[in-house]
């Protein structure tokens, strides 16, 4: 898109991050038209990012959850806490694990289901 070039959308979305490019999607997906802006060049190198495990709901409703746990990400079943103890705390996971992902990999999965 041109500097200065005008565009007409049903709903705009600023930022293509996780959550963005999730409901840009599930947007689209309704129907609409959709313009998702987002500051840099995609894709780019991003630092890693711990999701819970509670993102495989959202995963499976986005339609992405198997190619995520396909992917090759890290699947941690033990986390570290260290808030307010003077030390930290290992615990386990309940449940199935999360993921370790680099988002800049993580974020090609709604890119790619748009």
């Amino acid at each position: 898109m041109a500097a200065g070039e005008r565009i007409t959308s049903d709903v705009c979305v600023i930022g293509g991050g996780p959550s963005g490019s999730t409901i840009a999607h599930r947007l689209a997906s309704f129907g609409h038209d959709v313009c998702l802006v987002e500051r840099h060049a995609f894709p780019r190198p991003h630092i890693g990012a711990s999701l819970p495990p509670t993102i495989l709901p959202l995963l499976e409703f986005i339609g992405v959850r198997d190619r995520v746990e396909s992917a090759g990400f890290l699947r941690p079943e033990r986390i570290v806490v260290w808030w307010s103890e003077a030390v930290p705390t290992v615990r386990s996971m309940l449940g199935p694990p999360g993921f370790h992902v680099d988002r800049g990999a993580f974020g090609q999965f709604a890119v790619a289901e748009r």
